[in-house]
């Protein structure tokens, strides 16, 4: 069985860290196969290029299921509380009020294919580091 390795991040976008306990979910099973039941791993937070929070995780797809559209997601703990959907964009259908990101496998198994959501896009459109002078 030939496997393919996604990695998902969640960049807040935020220089504070209000954001806690973040879990991916997403349409696949602990095989890497898809599943309309929905599986849960933790993620782990880093420092981002932008010096904000980010959350990342790693999941092994099986190929039997290059053709098929994932769809995920991620919960967090926030200011608000606990277990928050961390996806407010709605998907592109009129017709739909639900909050997912999906994908397909690209096949490429020589690189880690990278599926990415900003929860706010702020620093990556306007933002430059800072430069430092010595």
């Amino acid at each position: 069985m030939k496997m393919q390795t996604l990695e998902f991040q969640f960049i807040t976008g935020l220089k504070r860290a209000i954001f806690r306990n973040a879990r991916l979910r997403g349409s696949w099973d602990s095989n890497g196969l898809y599943s309309d039941s929905w599986t849960e791993i933790p993620m782990q937070e880093e420092t981002g290029t932008d010096g904000c929070p980010i959350f990342k995780a790693t999941i092994n797809f099986d190929l039997a299921n290059q053709g098929k559209t994932f769809k995920w997601g991620v919960v967090i703990d926030g200011p608000q509380g606990a277990n928050f959907w961390a996806i407010p964009s709605e998907v592109q259908d009129i017709n739909s009020v639900e909050r997912y990101r999906q994908f397909q496998l690209s096949g490429d198994t020589s690189t880690s294919q990278i599926e990415c959501y900003y929860y706010t896009v702020g620093r990556r459109l306007g933002g430059c580091p800072k430069i430092s002078q010595g």
